[in-house]
């Protein structure tokens, strides 16, 4: 089967024709174009650094509503890649109540698509972040079984998780609500994989151990959007001036407990064997530091107060 996840829009007319039935079947007025939400600095743990205070008012203006816009295009693109799951999975399904299951999935994840679009819109298919290109690829590629481990144990479980911390961290009450139902719905999702997965048996291959640990990797590296537009903006070029940064913002401490997470979901499924079959280490600070080095390109960088007066 050739699979595509991150699909280009319709014609402009057939698209606002579409839209109309599909505004319909959600019960969902047409979604007009809204305010950007911003998450408060503590959500990236910057709040009592000295790299965050030292920013002018615009500045930090800059800093979280360029992370607000990576959290929501990363949350809508994810919500893209979960309805061409559901998708499939109803296509693959081997019983009438798997079929169904995999049915009201899909409906959830456009209900939740449908709830973060009018906040923030881009190109999906040519816009998509790296880490839900990844989860792309998962669906496009891995079979059945791997892929319910891969998004459904995994990935959706830490994603309960990470809807809850966006929804603490923003003060928009809209917002807060789209996100409850989302953690409401994710706990279901994440509990059918289990109930999958174990049904259909774990075999714990080469390529399913490679995938998991990429996922693993992307959280073993840390704090990375946060503290490359941290430095950025502080002008920070020397591995002593970003190693300061990342020790200022928690970044091992983080990005510990966030791999504590991943492993915790894991393990709902594998054995304490299987899980040592992962490297589980964080990234040394230092070797953060270095990555973020090679990242930040000062010459290049805008001054935000400048963008802000043209």
């Amino acid at each position: 089967m050739n699979f595509k996840v991150l699909l280009p829009q319709a014609p402009s007319e057939l698209r606002h024709r579409l839209q109309r039935l599909i505004n319909q079947s959600l019960e969902m007025a047409p979604a007009e174009k809204k305010t950007l939400p911003v998450w408060r600095a503590d959500f990236f743990d910057v709040e009592t650094s000295p790299f965050w205070l030292n920013l002018n008012a615009s500045q930090k203006s800059y800093f979280l509503s360029s992370m607000s816009k990576a959290l929501l295009k990363e949350a809508i693109s994810i919500e893209h890649a979960g309805i061409a799951y559901a998708n499939k999975m109803a296509i693959l399904s081997e019983t009438q109540e798997e079929r169904e299951y995999y049915t009201t999935v899909a409906n959830e994840e456009l209900s939740h698509l449908y709830l973060l679009q009018p906040y923030f819109q881009f190109q999906v298919d040519i816009e998509a972040p790296e880490f839900s290109q990844l989860i792309a690829h998962f669906v496009e590629n891995e079979s059945k079984r791997d892929a319910i481990i891969l998004i459904q144990v995994l990935l959706e479980g830490w994603g309960i998780h990470h809807y809850q911390a966006l929804l603490a961290g923003t003060d928009n009450h809209e917002l807060k609500e789209a996100f409850s139902k989302i953690v409401f719905d994710e706990v279901r999702h994440h509990g059918g994989g289990i109930i999958l997965s174990q049904s259909y048996g774990i075999n714990l291959s080469a390529d399913l151990v490679k995938n998991i640990q990429s996922v693993i990797d992307a959280v073993r590296v840390g704090p990375f959007q946060v503290a490359v537009l941290l430095a950025d903006l502080n002008r920070l070029s020397s591995i002593p001036e970003i190693t300061e940064m990342l020790r200022s913002i928690q970044a091992e401490q983080t990005t510990g407990a966030k791999l504590k997470l991943v492993q915790q979901n894991l393990a709902k499924i594998l054995s304490d064997s299987d899980l040592k079959r992962f490297n589980w280490q964080a990234w040394s600070i230092t070797e953060m530091s270095q990555i973020i080095a090679n990242s930040v390109d000062n010459s290049k960088s805008e001054d935000p107060s400048t963008a802000a007066s043209l």
